[in-house]
This record gives structure tokens, sequence and C-alpha cells, in this order.
């Protein structure tokens, strides 16, 4: 992890002192050297963060002396040995080459097709003068940021962070309201913007060249399954997946540093750091965990599943007391370093505090279980693709099996998704809606036989299954289609009561609102799914919450979960692969086996952290958010006091509410008054 920076003037300019301060703002995020470069009207910055072996040999911006081409990199290369190979590069005895000079000789030998020989996290650009042109690009998904802003007169800027750009003389430090209300309404959609109207990010998988000619940019690659599970039996899907996470974390592990990993006690950080320990040599430092307890929240502590992790392994484990913290109070210190209010939203505090802890163990390098839900896949969804091929006998059998898994846990924890927790609720679940939609379309027989196989299999009557959908049976198709256009028309334009109305109607938020909601609807098939949720920007956007959160505390935070090689290979498998006799993940469960303590690898139960959050706002920052609302000032024109005070009087009745969204506005409140202390705004 490092920070970049650039300029190019377009009109001729020589950059001068700007660079140099767009450097110096972002030093947390590369402590150990901070160098500029300029040649004319094009000047690149970067702070160095030394992480891997290699990094302790670099130093950037570098000059090829080759080609004069210049580049400055934030970058982990993860196939080191096959861009060594490919580009016939014969090192010496004792000769390193860093991963940036990598990136330099494949643009040297492959221009702006470099990209596609690159896997790993990276943000570069690099400086052309043969073409008096600069080409920059981020890695597959996003792990890495790229900010960049073009102002008049002809001047193109980018940054890892936005303040090193809100610096420059011309570029505004105004927000994009617009943004901002989306953000207060959960719209989490636009991986190319930010919440400053000057201030654009490159998304994920993008490049872009800029020369005298403007700016191009393009999208260089797309998720896509991989073909080669289709050809596997069961057996040699699990062990591919078993060689390919394991290469995952491996490529993950290169630190000259001792290593930390967040444990929180779930499948993803658990098999994360069971993996790392099992790869680490004899010899070096043992894995330094970091985990949050909750004495005062029994329903979300874990603690039972850390430890047998941290009994079993070789770990020096570290602990957070999340019932000590709360929301309002971190936005109060993350917001000093932090630049986009949208970032710092849900528990996102509890990340924040879990990095503090591992920069004071002097860690800078912490693996995380992001986002293996979204991987692998919980796989629930096949419930639905049984339902839509009507095959009623083996949803009933596979749903009794999953609901058998969750009795073993149930009433242990605040367990995530309870509402399909008995065998008729997953049949209602998956099921109705299409009974719905067979009796919408007057296909009377399939809905009739459905129905008749449905009521043998499970505790459903016949009665209650035609009391339900006989309006539906004998009103013409268009008027009941019809109706439920409207209803669901209506539902998808509610705009949380949080946000001010006369605002919402301004921005046309309840339109933004359906449309979005439009988008993101579940599919009812396990890979659609999954594809679906990693190209609409959603998972970039959460990595780039942990990319911020980390450089805060100059830390790299690395995510085998997001290997590119292993997701495609799991959008590729059948998906029962995810989802088996009743176990979600079923195929990390199988591929886990001996590496992982029995206890964790069959744990159903995934943590509702929602009781965490509530008591983090009211018991530990109760009072601090009761001032910060009644003196609301920079928000008040965006949300509903009168709401939010009537949300903060009836804390007693917390489950009725969502205080996600309260809170949401609160520490927006806190960001905006901390930009406004900021000299370059």
């Amino acid at each position: 992890m490092s920070g970049i920076a650039g300029i190019y003037y377009l009109d001729g300019r020589p950059v001068e002192e700007e660079i140099g301060r767009m450097v110096d703002v972002m030093k947390h995020r590369g402590p150990d050297e901070q160098s500029t470069w300029t040649n004319g009207s094009a000047g690149l910055g970067h702070c160095m963060l030394h992480t891997t072996p290699e990094s302790l040999h670099a130093s950037l911006p570098r000059e090829s002396a080759q080609s004069g081409c210049v580049i400055t990199a934030d970058a982990r290369i993860d196939n080191r040995d096959v861009l060594i190979r490919d580009l016939q590069l014969s090192p010496s005895t004792g000769q390193v080459i860093p991963d940036s000079t990598l990136i330099l000789r494949a643009y040297e030998e492959w221009g702006q097709d470099c990209v596609d020989h690159l896997l790993g996290a990276f943000s570069f650009a690099v400086w052309d003068p043969r073409r008096d042109s600069l080409f920059c690009a981020v890695d597959h998904l996003g792990v890495k940021q790229f900010h960049y802003t073009r102002t008049p007169p002809q001047c193109f800027a980018f940054g890892s962070e936005i303040k090193a750009l809100l610096l420059l003389d011309k570029v505004r430090c105004t927000i994009d309201e617009e943004k901002l209300g989306e953000a207060l309404a959960w719209i989490s959609r636009a991986p190319d913007s930010t919440v400053f109207e000057d201030v654009e990010r490159l998304p994920p998988a993008h490049a872009l060249r800029v020369g005298n000619d403007g700016v191009r940019m393009w999208q260089y690659w797309e998720v896509e399954p991989s073909r080669e599970a289709r050809s596997l039996t069961e057996q040699e899907c699990t062990r591919r997946f078993k060689e390919l996470f394991t290469e995952a974390v491996r490529c993950r592990l290169r630190s000259a540093f001792p290593v930390g990993a967040e444990l929180s006690g779930g499948l993803d950080s658990s098999f994360v750091t069971c993996m790392a320990d099992t790869l680490l040599p004899e010899g070096d430092d043992p894995i330094r965990t970091f985990s949050l307890i909750y004495d005062k929240v029994p329903s979300c502590d874990e603690r039972e599943y850390i430890e047998e992790v941290v009994k079993n392994k070789n770990t020096k484990p570290h602990y957070v007391c999340g019932d000590k913290i709360g929301p309002i109070s971190s936005a109060q210190e993350m917001y000093e370093f932090v630049d986009d209010g949208r970032i710092g939203a849900g528990n996102s505090f509890l990340r924040w505090n879990v990095y503090a802890k591992a920069e004071k163990a002097d860690v800078r390098v912490v693996l995380t279980g992001t986002d293996g839900d979204s991987t692998v896949s919980h796989g629930t969804e096949r419930f639905a693709e049984l339902a839509a091929d009507e095959d009623w006998e083996v949803l009933h059998e596979i749903a009794q099996k999953y609901v058998k898994n969750l009795d073993r846990e149930r009433g242990k924890y605040a367990i995530h998704g309870e509402d399909d927790d008995s065998v008729e609720g997953v049949i209602q679940k998956a099921g109705f809606p299409y009974l719905d939609y067979w009796a919408t379309t007057g296909q009377w027989q399939t809905f009739l036989r459905s129905a008749h196989k449905i009521s043998s299999l499970c505790d459903i009557s016949l009665l209650e299954i035609y009391r339900r959908f006989w309006k539906k049976l004998l009103a013409p198709e268009f008027v009941v289609r019809a109706r439920v256009r409207s209803a669901v028309k209506q539902e998808r334009r509610k705009v949380p009561p949080v946000v001010d109305s006369d605002f919402a109607a301004a921005i046309g938020l309840p339109e933004k609102l359906s449309s979005y909601r439009d988008d993101i609807q579940e599919t009812p098939s396990v890979r659609k799914n999954q594809i679906e949720k990693f190209r609409s920007g959603l998972i970039g956007t959460e990595l780039q919450h942990y990319d911020t959160h980390a450089s805060a505390h100059s830390i790299e935070a690395r995510h085998p979960f997001m290997d590119i090689r292993l997701l495609q290979f799991c959008m590729g498998m059948p998906s029962k692969m995810s989802f088996q006799s009743g176990w979600t993940r079923a195929i990390m469960r199988e591929a886990m086996e001996g590496i992982v303590p029995e206890k964790i690898r069959w744990r159903v139960a995934k943590t509702n952290m929602s009781d965490v959050f509530e008591h983090g706002l009211f018991d530990v920052d109760g009072d601090l958010a009761q001032s910060l609302l009644s003196d609301l000032d920079l928000m008040t024109k965006f949300s509903d006091k009168a709401h939010m005070r009537e949300v903060l009087a009836k804390q007693e009745r917390r489950h009725e509410f969502d205080f996600t969204l309260l809170a949401s506005v609160l520490s927006k409140e806190i960001w905006i008054e901390k930009l406004h202390e900021k000299e370059y705004c």
C-alpha cells in the first residue's frame, strides 16, 4: 500500500511545487519515503509504504533508462514469475525486481495492453515522453484507488486520495448534493464518481490515456465465469477450489514484516487465517490476529469460535473491545482522514478500530475475509432454481436438511436471515413467487400441479394456497399485472424517512431509488446473482472503504477471496457446489478439511451485527448523538430533523427503526464540519 499523485498540464505549463503538496498531504499512506519527479508539464509523486520484500528495493517515481518512461504505482503484483518469464528478464544473483519495475517493463513491451498481463492489486500511472501522454490503470476489482480531476485550463491531475486533488487551485471543494442524497438513501452504484463535483474515480478494471487529443477511458476486463469447472467431477472441483484458494492466500502473504489477519470467528476470516498459518514457513513470525469481542452484547460475541482458531493454530491474538466504541465517536476520528462522506456508514466503525489496533501492533499487512459470501456464494438461491423447475421433492429434501443444520445453533446468536427458518418458510420463500407468477399469467395447470405437490410434502394446506392466490387466478391477466406493477413501483419509490422530503423531490430521489432497486433485484439463480453483484460496482465500493480505512493507519489490506482466478472459477461451478445437502458454501467446507477446526468448518449461523451497532449508537454514543442532533446545522437541508428526534426518543423500541440511517446523517454532519476545517476547503 502506497500513495500516488500526478499532474499533466496539456497547455505546456511547468509543474511546480503543487506536486510536492499533493504527496505531503497523503504521507500517512507511505511514511517510509515521499518523493516527486517533474519534467516540464508532467509531474509524478509517490508515498512509499514498504510491505513486500521487493518494495524495500524500490524508489518511486522511477524513470526507465531504456524508454524514458516514468512510473508511480501503488501495486502488489501476484504473477511475478509469469511476468519475469514472459518479459525474458534475467535478474543477476542478488538483484531484486520490484513490482513497479515489472509494470513499467510490461508497459514498454505491450503498451496499454500491459493490463491484460497483470494480476494483483494495483493503481499506477506511466508518463510516456515518446507520446507526450499519461497512461493510468486500476486493478480488476478496484482494490486500489485512483481519483482524478480535469480542470481548466487543460489540467489533468490524479491521486490515491481526494484530498490531494482538493489542494489544487482550480479544484472546488463543492459537494455534489445528488450524490449525497443517494448515499443517504443507500444507493451505491456509481464506481466512477465521488461526492465532490470536480473529482472523479477511475472505476475497477478501467484504464485511461491522457494526451494532446484529450482523455480516453476504457474497460479492459469484465468478470466472466470460468469454463474450467464444467468438465470436472465434484471431487475434482473441490480439489481445484482448494488449489486456487491456497494460491490466493499464498501470494498475499508476501511480506517483509509480520502479517496480520482479521479474525471474527466467521467462516471467511477463519478460513483465511487458518490457511495462512498452514502456509507460513516454520520459524516465521506467527499470524497476528485481530478480533472484536463483546462482553456487553453476548448475542454478537463469537469468542468461542475465535479461540478455537487461536488454540489450534500458531497465532498471536489481539482483541478489540467492540462494545466500548460507537459509530459517532469513531466518525470524529475517521473524518480526519476520510475525504468522501459516503465512506464510514454502518458497522465500518468497527473495522476502523481494528486497523487502529493493528497499527499499534506494528503490522503493515492485514488479511481479510471479505467478501467470501459473494465469491463462493451461500447458494440458497438454489431453492428458487428448484422451484422454477418444479422439482418440489428435491427442494423439500434439501430444505429439511438446511433447517436441521440451522437448528444446531438457533438461539445461540442473533442469526442473520431467520425469515426462512422452517421447512414451510423455505418453500414459501422459494416457491410462492412462482405460484404467484403462474396464477398471474394464467398457467393454471402448472399452478394446480405445484400447489398440490407443495401441500402433499409439507404443512401448507391447499386451502391456504388457494386463499392466497384465488383473486389472481380469477382476475384477467392484464388487471393483475397492472395492480402488481403499480404496487411494486410505489414500494420502490419510497424514500427513507430520515431524508428531507423537499430535498428528495428536488433531486428526483424517488425515481433514482426505483431505478436502483430494479437494478439490484435478486434473480432466482446462484450464479447470476454472483455475476450481477460484481458487475454492479457494489464490491468495488466496499473495497474502496477497506483501502481508505487501512491506509489511514499505514496498513495494506489484502483480500484472498477477491483473487480473480478464484472468483471466476467459483462463478463457473454448478450451483450445487455452493449449496449441497443443506450446507451453504459446501465446496469451501469440504476443501478445508484438516485445515480449519471442525467446530468452525461446520458452523451454520452468520451473526447479525445490528445489536452491536445499536449498542454503540445508544449505549456508547447516546449523549453525543443527542448533542449532535440538537445542534444539527450542515445536514439540516438534507435530513428530517423531526423524524430523527422521534427515533432517538424511542430508542427502547429500537428494533422498529433502521438506526443506521440516523447515524449516517450524524456522521455526515461531522464529515462536513471536518471538511470546513481543512485549508483546502
